[in-house]
């Protein structure tokens, strides 16, 4: 039974509810709406936000209309981050403050004040139960329980200021893009850094993890998209300044700007600054998909939680879903 169950797996993933496989290769437009000024985009893409000064517009994908807005920042908002099923929440402000909600209420769970200067990146896990912050202005990371506010740990970092921040799945570690250009994972549980992509490989700028958190995607050089195991940072003897490629594609001309895994770890979705949109079999290496949607420069991507559609929000003001007609 467990061997049947291997062998199925890999077909199931990337299967709907009814069992009805999709073929990446043919998704066409199904619908649009706008004009939204998008800020950021939920992981599963259900949700989509939008900063106006200290306020926070919730735009519902599926019904393509304002949802309701999320205010209480005394400054205009810096950067924000979702849990992995769109409920929580976490906005950072100017004013120095970090809010994490509720967004099915728009209420408001605890709000902190981690950094000297303001909060230039936070991160949410799967499960909502923790956040991540990265100081402007310093060199700390810091995990706090979203319900509460309550600080679990202050990781003192050796990159600068914390760009963007990203936990995987079971939230046992923790990536960040610090001023220094590196990528750095540290472990959730101590604090100690496990991985570092040098600048060499391209100045990377932004990451995405599977859902079961097995492999990292970024940005190498000259435009390619690289991906890589992260087994080895559990391992004690790994070199961490050197994860294990499995895949590198060729990427977009000018630079990748956003990439996302498929729910069911098969495929992946890059954008970049020549507008385009890519989907990539991971297993052959093979782009089974390209979409040049019209959207301006790197565009915000990402699969919907049943794998079944595409959601496609450009810097045109348009939220563009792909699926099978």
């Amino acid at each position: 039974m467990k061997l049947i169950a291997a062998l199925l797996l890999p077909l199931l993933c990337d299967a709907n509810w009814n069992g009805r496989g999709v073929d990446f290769s043919r998704l066409e437009l199904l619908r649009s709406f706008g004009p939204w000024k998008i800020s950021t985009l939920s992981p599963a893409g259900q949700s989509l936000g939008v900063y106006s000064g200290n306020s926070i517009v919730m735009v519902d994908v599926r019904a393509g209309r304002r949802a309701l807005s999320l205010d209480g920042h005394e400054g205009h908002i810096h950067d924000s981050g979702w849990s992995r099923d769109g409920r929580t929440f976490a906005s950072t402000g100017y004013d120095g403050s970090v809010r994490f909600w509720d967004v099915g209420s728009g209420r408001s769970l605890s709000v902190v004040t981690p950094h000297a200067g303001y909060a230039c990146s936070v991160a949410v896990s799967s499960d909502g139960r923790l956040a991540a912050t990265g100081g402007s202005a310093d060199a700390f990371v810091k995990i706090f329980e979203c319900a509460s506010g309550r600080e679990v740990r202050s990781v003192s970092t050796r990159g600068g200021a914390t760009y963007t921040l990203g936990f995987t799945g079971d939230a046992r570690f923790l990536v960040g893009v610090q001023a220094d250009g590196n990528l750095r994972a540290w472990r959730v549980a101590d604090g100690s850094e496990v991985a570092c992509v040098s600048p060499k490989a391209g100045y990377v700028h932004t990451s995405a993890f599977s859902r079961d958190g097995r492999l990292l995607a970024y940005p190498g050089a000259n435009g390619a998209v690289v991906v890589a195991e992260t087994a080895e940072w559990s391992e004690p003897g790994a070199d961490p300044a050197n994860p294990r490629r499995v895949r590198t594609f060729e990427g977009h001309a000018g630079g990748t700007g956003f990439l996302s895994f498929h729910p069911g770890g098969r495929h992946l979705v890059t954008s970049g600054a020549d507008g385009g949109v890519r989907v990539w079999e991971l297993a052959s290496g093979k782009r089974v998909l390209s979409l040049a949607p019209g959207a301006g420069a790197s565009p915000r991507v990402a699969f919907t939680s049943d794998g079944q559609s595409l959601v496609v929000a450009g810097a045109d003001e348009v939220v563009r879903v792909y699926g099978a007609k």
